[in-house]
């Protein structure tokens, strides 16, 4: 727009999946990014989006509009490390009122390279995110309390770069849930290998 401030505005659809929820939905995106680099590569943002959720027909009390708001601060270090530190609020408004809530989530992101070549990349994000439902109760010593449910993941992504359209990945990210609704509660570690082939990076 002027010097040193930008815009961005993403688009995105993703279909039967939600790796943020553990839902199966169709979700459909529209971002709205600014974004001003201060001196001493230094980078702020404040972003906002509009955001359907959209189930399968047994599920459709579910339909939401989740639009969301945050900022985002950036640091970026010499050899390519950078920081990343984001807040962002949201608001899931359901056809069903039960399924209403409010969450934040607070996001620290570290990415470095391990290599001189910078043929190899370590990255890894830490994320919390609290959860209050406005319409949907459980009993807790007996009586009837606002559930309430904090979210906590942890993952790390190796990657090396095999041949210059060709790169590897091996990532590990461990989750857990904690709830006032015991039914809730869980633990989750997964492992993932992947290889990503791009042939136009020449």
């Amino acid at each position: 727009l002027v010097k040193r401030l930008y815009s961005k505005t993403t688009t995105e659809i993703s279909l039967k999946g939600s790796s943020e929820d553990r839902e199966i939905n169709n979700n459909y995106i529209l971002e709205q990014q600014l974004q001003y680099r201060l001196p001493f590569n230094t980078r702020v943002a404040g972003f906002a989006a509009y955001r359907l959720k959209r189930y399968p027909l047994i599920e459709q009390d579910s339909n939401s509009i989740d639009s969301y708001a945050g900022a985002k601060v950036e640091q970026r270090f010499s050899g390519d490390r950078r920081v990343e530190l984001t807040y962002r609020y949201d608001h899931n408004r359901a056809w069903d009122p039960r399924n209403n809530y409010i969450r934040r989530t607070y996001t620290l992101e570290f990415q470095t390279p391990l290599s001189i070549k910078r043929r190899d990349s370590l990255s890894a994000e830490m994320r919390y995110a609290p959860r209050d439902y406005q319409n949907r109760t459980t009993r807790v010593n007996g009586v009837r309390v606002p559930r309430h449910d904090d979210r906590w993941v942890f993952s790390v992504l190796y990657e090396r770069l095999l041949r210059p359209d060709l790169s590897m990945a091996f990532e590990y990210q461990f989750e857990k849930r904690n709830s006032n609704d015991l039914d809730k509660i869980f633990t989750s570690n997964v492992f993932g290998l992947s290889f990503t082939f791009d042939k136009w990076s020449w």
